[in-house]
């Protein structure tokens, strides 16, 4: 059963060997699946909106205290998409309760399901206070410069999936939200896809 280890208590040795072990999972699933006939023939590329078929990393307005699709795109072929972690974008983002990672358009089969709640964590909040980054200060910045100068002292809101979640070539990726506000929300998946050298994902 997968779950979801809040990023603040791995070091950066741990999110290095995280990725090392998820490339490893990746890698494993695209030569099962004949993608190439060695390793040394695929390339791994960082995972970006454009590769689940969105221009950013926005949820826009959506249902309250219900399950809705925010992404529905197919995999690219011969690709594979692994993702292996999530950001929120604090502190602007509403409550973002529930994240399921389906497979197909009536998103029949579920992968993998994780809650949220633990990136609200107040912990990480007082040690960003602790650094005088203040709500007020941020609010009260004179530009928009000067307001990402304030919140760069924020830490960073991320869960680092057990197990990646992987999708093949031409799997239809359908990705669900469950949040207790219907303003538009950030949230970032973090991963990468793994493709033949010479072919480029669109």
């Amino acid at each position: 059963m997968s779950y979801l280890i809040p990023g603040w208590n791995l070091s950066i040795e741990d999110k290095k060997q995280f990725r090392c072990k998820t490339v490893e999972v990746a890698m494993d699933r695209a030569q099962h699946l004949a993608l190439a006939r060695d390793r040394c023939e695929l390339v791994v590329e960082g995972l970006f909106p454009s590769y689940l078929g969105l221009k950013k990393w926005i949820a826009p307005e959506h249902p309250v205290d219900e399950w809705f699709t925010w992404i529905q795109h197919k995999v690219d072929s011969p690709s594979v998409i692994a993702i292996t972690h999530v950001s929120i974008i604090f502190p602007v983002t509403p409550g973002l309760n529930l994240l399921r990672f389906c497979i197909g358009p009536m998103a029949a089969a579920t992968k993998a399901v994780f809650s949220l709640s633990s990136l609200y964590s107040v912990g990480p909040l007082l040690k960003a206070l602790e650094e005088d980054a203040s709500i007020s200060k941020i609010a009260g910045a004179n530009n928009e410069k000067e307001r990402i100068e304030w919140l760069k002292n924020w830490p960073i809101m991320e869960g680092y999936f057990s197990e990646p979640v992987i999708y093949g070539p031409q799997d239809l990726v359908n990705i669900k939200l469950f949040c207790d506000s219907a303003d538009k929300a950030g949230l970032v998946l973090g991963g990468f896809v793994i493709e033949p050298i010479g072919i480029t994902v669109s």
